[in-house]
């Protein structure tokens, strides 16, 4: 009656929710991987010079307060949180060759750096809105769900390309290009090529925009 594509927690819950709909129903859930939890996978690997174990979480999955769903599901499932680690000093290696350090939530890449990014950002941001309302999701939050919507002629484009030649599109300099390559790594855990850039649009405009979707601060996703 159902196939199911993963089994991450969006998989495994989607299964138990069309199950307590429909108890006989008949469902497969397919996983490539060994194991099921998609991102959520912690470890107990050796502490340095302390002969114990600390945890560590390798699955690299995050969910802020702007995701009161996501949050209340991990509660309902067991699933702990703890806040993320955002003091110190980051480095950043860049196209260039140049070793940055920085210690906000961007790193400095220059004046014109700056203004590479901004465009970038906005451009991109702006393909997600007609008439100033995102077409990429039908219904207000807290709203119940919808059908999506038949997509936009620019949005249709954005179904046939990825990540990559999004990027590349947008950029005008090899840092830039190299930093958004490395937030998308960080964010999907996949080659900005093998990202759908539609995808991922949908990604930024569910938690608001891209800033609040790469922060570590309180309402950051």
């Amino acid at each position: 009656d159902a196939l199911i594509i993963g089994a991450g927690i969006s998989g495994l819950v989607a299964a138990v929710r069309l199950l307590e709909s429909r108890p006989a129903a008949r469902l497969l859930v397919l996983e490539a991987k060994d194991r099921v939890g998609g991102r959520t996978l912690s470890t107990a690997l050796p502490s340095s010079g302390s002969g114990g174990t600390d945890w560590w979480d390798l699955g690299g999955q995050w969910v802020g307060d702007c995701q009161p769903r996501v949050c209340q599901l991990a509660e309902e499932l067991g699933i702990s949180r703890y806040q993320q680690f955002n003091e110190g000093r980051k480095l950043l290696q860049l196209a260039d060759g140049r070793v940055t350090n920085y210690s906000g939530e961007l790193p400095s890449i220059g004046l014109l750096g700056n203004l590479d990014l901004a465009q970038a950002i906005y451009r991109f941001e702006s393909r997600l809105s007609v008439s100033g309302r995102s077409s990429l999701v039908p219904e207000a939050a807290g709203s119940e769900p919808a059908s999506l919507p038949e997509l936009p002629s620019d949005q249709a484009i954005l179904d046939g390309r990825t990540m990559s030649t999004e990027a590349a599109g947008l950029c005008w300099t090899r840092n830039v290009r190299s930093l958004l390559d490395s937030t998308i790594r960080i964010l999907f855990g996949q080659e900005p090529a093998a990202v759908s850039a539609l995808y991922a649009a949908r990604m930024f405009h569910s938690v608001g925009d891209f800033e609040r979707l790469i922060s570590d601060m309180p309402d950051g996703a």
